[in-house]
């Protein structure tokens, strides 16, 4: 009795066993649940990371997209060309140019025909030399082609903008006495000879007054050409 009585007792204090079997291990619900609680854990900070990863490549391609559009729509800064001719030569003829093609033609071509000139080279020289009308000389005493004053000749300004510049009455004196120059002057008899070709001439003079200017030459052609200047040689 006092054996059976006992084994009783020992089993009764035998600590987490099941139904007063000896043993050491947790019970197989509390397993579970802890094996469980671990796997919830993980799987929650895998989707934090890729959540984050996510994120972060979704900014990277705004930030991308961003800097591609800003590119593709940046404005470049306009070039500083002669005259501001070099900066129409991409979009075509200007309007304001072609606006003063048309008011200096008669006194191109009636200069032309008096000294024997094309009257298109002349027209693109004024183009260039008064930025189509807007230069100072031009403005301020209608000298068309940037002619400086001779000491002791009439027709010179002390002041204002044209100052060191010939002043003319009329346009048709600034054309007549550029064109006069041009078949009077030693320095262009070698141009005077190819005359009989607009083209040619122009190059001819540019060698001459802007032989250190190789573009000169190429924009004196190219206005001849966007404003049809060759039609007023006929």
């Amino acid at each position: 009795m006092l054996g059976t009585a006992g084994a009783a007792g020992r089993r009764a204090l035998q600590p987490n066993g099941t139904d007063g079997a000896p043993g050491t291990q947790p019970r197989p619900a509390i397993v579970e649940s802890m094996r469980l609680l671990t796997r919830t854990s993980v799987l929650a900070c895998v989707l934090a990371t890729l959540a984050a990863l996510a994120a972060a490549a979704g900014a990277a391609a705004g930030v991308g997209m961003a800097l591609a559009l800003t590119s593709a729509n940046a404005t470049p800064r306009p070039s500083s060309g002669m005259v501001n001719v070099a900066a129409t030569s991409a979009t075509g003829p200007s309007a304001a140019t072609a606006a003063f093609v048309r008011r200096m033609a008669p006194a191109a071509r009636a200069s032309g025909r008096a000294w024997r000139v094309p009257a298109s080279v002349v027209l693109a020289q004024a183009v260039l030399e008064s930025d189509s009308g807007r230069s100072a000389p031009a403005t301020g005493g209608r000298n068309y082609f940037g002619v400086r004053c001779v000491p002791g000749k009439p027709g010179c300004r002390a002041h204002g903008p044209a100052r060191g510049f010939r002043v003319y009455r009329s346009a048709a004196a600034s054309f007549a006495d550029h064109a006069r120059t041009l078949a009077t002057a030693p320095r262009y008899r070698a141009a005077l000879r190819q005359a009989g070709s607009a083209d040619r001439f122009a190059r001819a003079v540019a060698r001459v007054d802007h032989a250190a200017d190789p573009a000169y030459a190429a924009e004196l052609v190219r206005l001849m050409r966007a404003y049809d200047l060759y039609r007023h040689d006929r």
